[in-house]
């Protein structure tokens, strides 16, 4: 299934994320967080899964850093 989601409140907090069902199990995901105007305060994240029978394993990066992940 594939979406995006996003809110914002009266502050100028803004919030996404989103997934796109790339084919064969795989998907693409992304989530952001804008606390205000200044973006040295905003935090953007990308994954790539790949779904089994009864596992994932996953590549995240964002924020500065990089995380494998097979659960």
């Amino acid at each position: 299934m594939s979406f995006v989601s996003t809110r914002s409140d009266s502050t100028g907090k803004l919030e996404f994320s989103g997934q796109y069902n790339l084919g064969k199990g795989f998907s693409l995901r992304s989530e952001g967080f804008f606390m205000d105007a200044d973006i040295a305060k905003s935090h953007v994240q990308f994954e790539l899964m790949k779904e089994f029978n009864d596992s994932h394993l996953s590549f995240k990066a964002g924020g500065g850093s990089y995380n494998f992940s097979w659960m």
